[in-house]
């Protein structure tokens, strides 16, 4: 059975002492869009949850696929108090291009930073359904940014009791679950999932319940 994808991440950077934000941006020649080249240690982009290769797909809630470098630094510094970033993984990313999927921000998990004695709580895993809408990027150069103040606390919930919400898009054999509902309860049940089908590559489980459908 195949590890499900991590989701696609929302890192809330902030700075404060004086601090940066404590990591490189760039992009590669004949690769498209801006990827995150380094993460300083014990950084507020580190402690956000941001990663060396992440590729950034939004920055405060606005799609920056088609901007080029110097546009996306612009973004990133339009707010002198935190900055906001919507990052895919290389693995992550290349799945949902190859599903033709536009990642968006009601994807992702939400992580904030934290104080610097203490261990970064893991994003929450939030996966759904979407239907494919490709666009072009494009990207070019390599910049630090900074930034100014904290963001205000978010309180965090424990990834094993946070509700998930599974993005899947539709491969050649379907979704590759079975949905039923019991006698004596109420509700729609997640019956059984196929190995390595887009299903179980979303996070979903076997006797998972259904709270929402979006079609």
């Amino acid at each position: 059975m195949s590890s499900p994808l991590t989701p696609p991440r929302v890192c809330v950077l902030s700075k404060a002492g004086g601090r940066e934000y404590g990591f490189h941006l760039h992009g590669e020649k004949g690769k498209h869009g801006q990827y995150i080249k380094s993460v300083d240690a014990g950084s507020p982009a580190e402690q956000s949850g941001l990663r060396p290769d992440d590729r950034v797909i939004e920055v405060n809630g606005i799609n920056i696929e088609r901007e080029t470098h110097q546009q996306v630094v612009i973004r990133i510094k339009e707010n002198p108090m935190e900055v906001r970033l919507l990052v895919v993984d290389q693995e992550t990313d290349n799945y949902y291009k190859k599903q033709g999927v536009t990642v968006k921000e009601s994807m992702a998990a939400v992580t904030t930073p934290v104080a610097a004695d203490q261990t970064p709580e893991p994003p929450t895993c939030r996966n759904g359904v979407d239907h494919p809408e490709p666009e072009p990027v494009a990207a070019v150069m390599s910049s630090p940014v900074q930034a100014e103040e904290p963001p205000a606390q978010r309180v965090a919930v424990p990834p094993h009791l946070a509700p998930r919400l599974c993005h899947i898009a539709k491969g050649d054999s379907g979704y590759g679950f079975n949905l039923h509902g019991e006698k004596g309860h109420r509700g729609q049940f997640i019956r059984a999932i196929d190995a390595g089908s887009p299903a179980e590559v979303a996070g979903l489980k076997v006797q998972d319940r259904l709270v929402e459908v979006s079609i």
